[in-house]
């Protein structure tokens, strides 16, 4: 998982062309082909990463800062219906930025869609459960 992480941070910051992946030569072929198929320039923090990853490889569509007018980008939408934010303490810690991300989430609501927010403890120690909230978030 790091060395996504990290691939999806340097192509995210121009450090790195996605093309270079199939350039790695110590790198077997099939890891090589899966981080080709995973990288994703959009990600812009690790937990956005980690968690599009595992819903990746659990068979879900998953797009990365989404737009969603008045709401402005959002983290992630799970197969069209679920947006999911991922808070780290650095962007969403201080009263300002708490009422604000409230007011994104009805935002999102009111144009259709579930939101679930969860903090870097929840992705880095719980991913399965994430992951398995998310599914029943879809499943109605």
């Amino acid at each position: 998982m790091q060395q996504i992480v990290a691939l999806d941070a340097a192509l995210n910051r121009g450090f790195l062309a996605r093309g270079d992946i199939a350039d790695f030569t110590f790198t077997e072929p099939h890891r090589r082909q899966w981080l080709m198929d995973m990288v994703d320039a959009r990600a812009e923090s690790l937990l956005e990463t980690i968690l599009r990853v595992a819903l990746v490889e659990r068979g879900f569509e998953v797009r990365p800062q989404v737009r969603i007018a008045s709401a402005g980008r959002v983290d992630l939408v799970v197969s069209g219906k679920v947006v999911v934010q991922t808070d780290g303490s650095e962007h969403h810690s201080s009263p300002a930025q708490v009422i604000e991300d409230k007011r994104r989430d009805r935002v999102c609501v009111v144009a259709g869609y579930r939101v679930l927010r969860f903090s870097y403890a929840d992705v880095m120690f719980h991913l399965d459960e994430v992951v398995e909230q998310i599914t029943a978030a879809l499943a109605y």
